[in-house]
């Protein structure tokens, strides 16, 4: 799955988010007021891309661990665990990169 938004890092200003070369992506609020929740938004917009490749990162490791415990004929709870955690985060990225379904 290959993300189509702008690439990281983003930045923010009071309320404007920014790519890496300044351009601006986007405001969390049409007024000239920031808010606690205004601030708290900005924040989070701005790390979802950061968020996004590191839960990709984090998911591709659990796979290899898992794919290791089958060659070991492991079959542990913390395999299940992880199988279950695997299946949440593919649908949480692709929630990200496609949208609702």
């Amino acid at each position: 799955m290959n993300a189509k938004h702008t690439p990281e890092p983003w930045t923010y200003i009071g309320q404007r988010i920014f790519d890496a070369n300044g351009g601006r992506i986007a405001d969390t609020s049409s007024s000239d007021k920031i808010t606690e929740t205004t601030r708290a938004n900005t924040q989070l917009i701005a790390v979802a891309p950061e968020l996004i490749s590191e839960l990709k990162r984090s998911t591709n490791s659990m796979r290899e661990a898992v794919a290791a415990m089958d060659i070991c004929k492991w079959d542990t709870v913390h395999q299940v665990s992880m199988r279950m955690q695997i299946e949440i985060n593919d649908k949480l990225i692709a929630k990200a990169e496609r949208g609702p379904q």
